[in-house]
């Protein structure tokens, strides 16, 4: 296949079901959400998840939406999601809609809320792991909220382009860019210059089955360095 021409756009607000499609495309690989979402894969919820996302995102002000397109095709195969932290900003999990704390619980600790369709234990995990992906709370910042490439179309410097704009931006504007990693994506980000600070593990095994081969999931958060 001969490698295609493309070009990186803004999203458009006609683009975000394709954008939502493409998050949940991203992230259907994930051993973890095999067991965060009820009814596995019950990708009608799921996409209606990531749609209520990707709008969000698409409508914050701080927060930059790019999509890659195939030239030739004009198809979208792929985008990326830069987003400002303010200094003042509240840290991952705060404010936020199924993450917000509903009120005191016991020994004066906060109960999460769960919406429907998430398993109650694994999406409490989730939210109390989030945090320490977070490496630069009360620090403005760039993060890299989303980058994803169809398979076709990566090991052809797409993915690294699009990191390289981020690091761009960040120099320009003289702050630093992080980035919550999964392990699929741990050792692009290493090539690409950045540097693990902090790192939470999710020993997925406590609801998995016996012996089907579930263990621990690890999430970095890392910054880039020159």
């Amino acid at each position: 296949m001969a490698t295609p021409n493309i070009s990186i756009h803004p999203l458009l607000p006609s683009d975000l079901p394709k954008h939502a499609s493409l998050l949940l495309s991203s992230k259907l690989a994930l051993s973890i959400n095999r067991l965060l979402f009820k009814n596995w894969p019950n990708e009608p919820f799921q996409l209606a998840n990531y749609t209520k996302a990707a709008e969000s995102g698409f409508n914050d002000k701080d927060s930059e939406t790019w999509k890659v397109i195939d030239d030739g095709t004009e198809e979208i195969v792929g985008h990326f999601v830069l987003s400002r932290k303010r200094g003042e900003d509240v840290g991952v999990g705060e404010g936020k809609e199924g993450e917000e704390e509903k009120g005191e619980g016991e020994k004066g600790k906060k109960d999460i809320k769960v919406p429907e369709g998430f398993n109650e234990e694994v999406f409490k995990a989730v939210v109390k792991l989030a945090p320490k992906m977070d490496t630069l709370i009360g620090v403005d910042h760039f993060v890299i909220t989303h980058v994803y490439i169809q398979p076709l179309y990566r090991r052809r410097g797409i993915g690294s382009q699009l990191i390289h704009m981020a690091i761009e931006k960040s120099e320009k504007e003289g702050i630093p860019l992080s980035v919550g990693v999964e392990p699929e994506a741990h050792e692009f980000f290493l090539k690409m210059g950045f540097k693990d600070r902090t790192l939470g593990d999710m020993d997925l095994s406590a609801w998995a089955p016996a012996f089907s081969g579930y263990g621990v999931f690890r999430l970095w958060g890392m910054v880039f360095e020159k």
